[in-house]
């Protein structure tokens, strides 16, 4: 008998060869534990709590911190350029050239158009007056706000705030947010507060009956349009940015606003506007960014990468930090508000205001940076709230008293700029997603001409660098080595449980299972809801083991036993650093593939995935053509379709490549595959209905066409069956 010595080298083929021997002993009883062995199909425990590998535990968050790793990586290289800078053109050039890479993340603004403003309604109170405004940002694209006026900046222009609310649904109405408001007006400030989208009166996903979201609320009303607008290269943050810019060029219009002396302030998301808009709009002399600033270190290191417009496309990977909001400002005057206890780290916005403090010092302006904290939660405090009239009264020249006052509050209604309550409601408007969708059709339409173009090979080359590049997909460095951990004995077939190393520092969790007559060919099998989706009785596997096909069902990393508890974070993640779940999934399964294929009862390897991880297949198929044959099944149609389509299903995002249609879409991966017999059945739109004709043929008429022109028209369907039917299901393609 061979010895069998399980370490990091083995091969497969005597991995085959000692597993058999294994399988023999417990057969005959040897050390067996059959009762045990069934109770579970889970490889990191085993089927009982004495047989768990401890050394994996924690993988739930394995893949949120493989990522934050390279975030780290980024950062550290960034902070050892800033802590070369020593002279003040040092600093100017390092500056000039963070601007330049904040404009290149953004991307280009539209044209300015005409704001079209209109006073829907006046409200007059003791000592000032409310208009409340409607105005476009961008053609159909409406902004509603509300115009603070203090009676004495009729008779001299004043000081004007533009006020950015953060994540409540009523936006500026909420209270705290009016008290801060009405202070400033109070102290002689005009105040210009207006609705971010997706809160407000600006609600994209109303429900007509309740007023409501349909979304859920204003962190999912981001993140649905944030999401599209990152797949197409775009981003949430350029459309809140241009809303800022717009609503400065509106205060410009106005006698009561002196043009020299302009702010800009809010708390939480209205702090990410603030600081936003002020590093890209010099006119605002003045910012005040509030329970915002920290650190992407300690943001990674506590609550992850918060909503769409919080982040932008791949800034990470250049470097972008919170501090450049801030630095690209010097010396113009900036004050960050923080608080103890809030959810956004005190330890990252100190380390952070010290930094930009030593830049502004360069400058010999470091009296214009100024960092106060509070003791408190999520919230502007007394004592800061008091530091933000200070700050304005001193910078924009308007001396005064800095007390905060009890003040007013407006009633909601007195603060409503349209008649329903919604712009959703009037005619005419458009929605970020319908802008979006509108700027992607050149991305779209440009890769259907190359895809059905002449030279339809310099087009597969293109995308397969770009797939690479987009997916963040790396190259597989070592031959996988899995861990043995258990068996379970079933009728005609036995189930063996392995442990493989991934990307990161994680295993993925599989499955072996072993016909007790292998016909020689292997599948590869993918349900993006885990391996134990279709083990049961008369499910897709037995069907497969029952004639005679070895099958391998991993968990790839973020599904199953390796499902992450912050999937959404972790796309985030990779929006920053240009990787995907998707791609570090397609590297996985490349690793188990070639796995798989030295395995001593396997000759060539199939591929079957069920449900939404189908991407994962198309790019493994990509990266490596080594597959016999491509089976998808309900998988989705395209990322085209999911851009285009204003309600899509979430749970898409996470699977989806970020910036992917500036390059490629999924019909792209298919015919990069080419002429391997690839099947797609029954596609999906991104709503989850069935994929029709007249999409089908948009998409894949000219992958049809190119198996075609390769003289392998037989290899490539579009199916619809059954799919509970496993014979029509499987049976064109496994015999």
């Amino acid at each position: 008998m061979q010895q069998c010595v399980f370490t990091s080298t083995i091969s497969p083929k005597l991995l085959a060869t000692c597993t058999t021997v294994i399988i023999a002993f417990i057969a005959a009883g040897v050390g067996a534990d059959h009762t045990l062995a069934q109770e579970s199909l889970d490889v990191f425990r085993g089927g009982s709590s004495n047989n768990t590998w401890t050394y994996y535990e924690g993988t739930s968050n394995a893949l949120y911190h493989h990522f934050s790793r390279e975030v780290y990586e980024y950062l550290e290289k960034r902070e050892r350029e800033i802590k070369q800078i020593h002279t003040e053109q040092g600093f100017l050039n390092w500056q000039e050239d963070r601007r330049q890479v904040l404009h290149d993340l953004v991307g280009r603004f539209p044209e300015r158009t005409p704001l079209n403003p209109q006073v829907t309604g006046t409200v007059q109170r003791d000592g000032f007056q409310v208009q409340n405004i409607l105005f476009e940002s961008m053609p159909g694209y409406r902004v509603t706000s509300s115009l603070f006026v203090p009676d004495s900046a009729v008779e001299s222009p004043a000081p004007a705030i533009l006020y950015v609310s953060g994540h409540t649904t009523d936006a500026y109405r909420h209270e705290p947010y009016q008290h801060l408001i009405l202070n400033l007006v109070e102290k002689g400030f005009v105040v210009f507060a207006i609705d971010p989208v997706g809160q407000g009166e600006r609600l994209e996903y109303l429900d007509p009956e309740t007023g409501g979201s349909t979304a859920g609320g204003p962190t999912a009303e981001h993140a649905m349009p944030g999401a599209q607008a990152f797949i197409s290269g775009s981003s949430l943050a350029r459309y809140m940015i241009w809303d800022g810019i717009r609503a400065v060029d509106y205060l410009l219009t106005r006698s009561e606003v002196d043009p020299a002396r302009i702010g800009i302030t809010g708390m939480s998301g209205g702090g990410t506007q603030a600081a936003y808009i002020a590093a890209f709009d010099d006119r605002i002399h003045a910012a005040a960014p509030s329970n915002y600033i920290t650190s992407f270190t300690r943001l990674f290191q506590t609550i992850g990468p918060q909503d769409s417009e919080q982040n932008f496309l791949h800034g990470i990977r250049h470097g972008i930090d919170h501090g450049d909001l801030l630095a690209v400002r010097a010396p113009a005057p900036t004050l960050v508000l923080s608080t103890t206890n809030d959810f956004f780290s005190i330890q990252g916005a100190a380390e952070t205001t010290a930094e930009v403090k030593s830049l502004y010092s360069i400058l010999d302006s470091e009296n214009n940076f100024e960092w106060v904290y509070d003791e408190g939660g999520h919230t502007v405090t007394r004592q800061n709230r008091e530091a933000i009239y200070r700050f304005f009264q001193e910078h924009l020249n308007l001396p005064g008293d800095p007390a905060d006052q009890d003040v007013q509050i407006l009633d909601g209604a007195d603060l409503q700029v349209t008649e329903t309550g919604h712009v959703a409601l009037l005619e005419g408007g458009r929605t970020t997603s319908e802008i979006n969708r509108e700027e992607s059709e050149q991305l779209t339409e440009r890769l259907v001409t190359s895809r059905s173009g002449e030279d339809v090979r310099k087009h597969i080359d293109r995308v397969k660098m770009e797939a690479r590049r987009l997916s963040g997909y790396q190259e597989p460095r070592t031959t996988l080595a899995p861990l043995f951990t258990g068996q379970i004995t079933r009728e005609g077939y036995t189930i063996e449980k392995y442990l493989a190393d991934g990307e990161g520092k994680y295993a993925l969790p599989f499955l072996l299972l072993r016909p007790d007559q292998p016909n020689g060919e292997g599948v590869l099998y993918l349900h993006a809801d885990g391996k134990s989706a279709e083990m049961g009785e008369r499910g897709d596997l037995e069907w497969l083991v029952s004639r005679g096909y070895t099958v391998l069902v991993p968990d790839l990393i973020g599904v199953g036993e390796a499902l992450s508890d912050r999937l959404r974070a972790v796309w985030r993640a990779g929006v920053q650093i240009g990787r995907s779940i998707t791609g570090v999934q397609a590297a996985d399964l490349v690793s188990l593939q070639r796995w798989f294929r030295l395995f001593g009862e396997v000759i060539r390897v199939h591929a079957i995935s069920v449900g939404d991880i189908s991407p994962t297949l198309m790019h493994a198929a990509l990266f490596e053509p080594t597959f016999e044959s491509l089976l998808m099944v309900e998988p989705l149609v395209s990322w085209r379709d999911l851009v285009d389509r204003k309600e899509y299903r979430p749970e898409l995002i996470t699977w989806s490549v970020p910036a992917a249609l500036t390059s490629y879409d999924l019909p792209d991966l298919v015919l990069g595959a080419a002429p391997v017999r690839t099947a797609l059945v029954n596609p999906l739109r991104a709503d989850g209905e069935p994929a029709g004709n007249e999409m089908l043929e948009r998409d894949y008429g000219t992958v049809q066409n190119y198996f075609r022109e390769l003289d392998h028209s037989e290899n490539f369907a579009i199916e619809t069956v059954d799919r509970n039917d496993r014979d029509a299901l499987f049976g064109r393609w496994f015999k």
